[in-house]
C-alpha cells in the first residue's frame, strides 16, 4: 500500500470522545496553553490544537512521521521525556496552562499527585481533565493492570475523584460519563461534599458500584465535536 494511502487511513480513524472534550475547553481561549501528562502514542496530543502544547511522558512513543502529519503538533508541540513529578518540580514559577489533561500512571497515589500538581500550574479559570475515572469492572478499577488483561485498565483513578469530592471544598469535581470517564476539575465551591463513609484507601470497587453517581458526580457530557491538529 502506498505511503499516502497508509497516512490517509490512519488520519481517517475515528477519534475518542476525550479529544473533542479537550478541544472544547481549549477553544475558550484565544491562545490556549495545553499540558498533557501521560501521552502514550499521542492519540490525544497529536490531534488537539493549541498555541502551546507540552507533552510529558517518560517514554517517547510518537514517531516523527506522525508529527509531520499534524501541523499544529509539529509547529506548536513540545515533548518532554521525563516523569510527571520531575516535570512539575522543574516547572518555572508562573508558568501556566489553561487546560491540563492527566492520563499518567493509574494508581490512586500518582493520579492524585498529578492532579494536585496540575492544579498548581493551571490558570485560575482553567481546567484539569482526568482520563479513566469510571471503570467498568472490578478488574478494570483495581490496582493490578494485569487483572484486566491490559485492556480498559482504569486503575484507581476513581479514588482520586472521590477524595477530591470529599475533601476539597474549593473545587468543583465531576465525571463525564464517556470514554471510561473524563474527570473535570475546576476551582470553585464544592456544593455537596461526598462522604465516602470510610478512609479512601479502604474503598474498593464494590463501594464504587453501589454509589457510582454520587462518588463521581457522574453526568452525561454535552455534545462536543472531535478535531484533528
Amino acid at each position: 500500500m502506498p505511503f499516502v494511502d497508509i497516512l490517509r487511513k490512519v488520519l481517517d480513524r475515528p477519534l475518542p470522545p476525550r479529544v473533542g472534550l479537550i478541544q472544547t475547553e481549549l477553544d475558550r481561549y484565544r491562545k490556549p496553553r495545553y499540558l498533557e501528562i501521560g501521552v502514550n502514542v499521542g492519540v490525544v496530543f497529536l490531534h488537539v490544537r493549541a498555541a502551546r502544547k507540552v507533552a510529558v511522558d517518560p517514554v517517547n512513543r510518537i514517531p516523527r512521521w506522525k508529527r509531520l502529519a499534524h501541523p499544529n503538533t509539529l509547529l506548536r508541540g513540545e515533548f518532554v521525556q521525563t516523569t510527571s513529578d520531575a516535570y512539575f518540580e522543574a516547572l518555572e514559577p508562573g508558568d501556566e496552562f489553561d487546560v491540563v489533561f492527566v492520563d499518567g500512571l493509574h494508581t490512586h497515589e500518582q493520579s492524585l499527585r498529578d492532579v494536585e500538581q496540575a492544579l498548581g500550574c493551571v490558570h485560575r479559570e482553567g481546567v484539569v481533565l482526568v482520563h479513566d475515572c469510571n471503570p467498568t469492572s472490578a478488574a478494570a478499577g483495581g490496582p493490578d493492570p494485569d487483572a484486566s488483561g491490559g485492556r480498559g485498565w482504569c486503575g484507581e483513578v476513581w479514588k482520586t475523584i472521590v477524595k477530591l469530592r470529599a475533601e476539597r471544598e474549593d473545587l468543583e469535581v465531576e465525571v463525564l460519563d464517556t470514554d471510561y470517564g473524563v474527570g473535570v476539575i475546576r476551582r470553585g465551591r464544592n456544593p455537596a461534599p461526598t462522604d465516602p463513609g470510610k478512609p479512601i484507601a479502604e474503598l474498593d470497587y464494590s463501594d464504587l458500584e453501589r454509589r457510582r453517581t454520587e462518588f463521581l458526580g457522574l453526568r452525561a457530557p454535552r455534545r462536543s465535536a472531535a478535531t484533528r491538529g
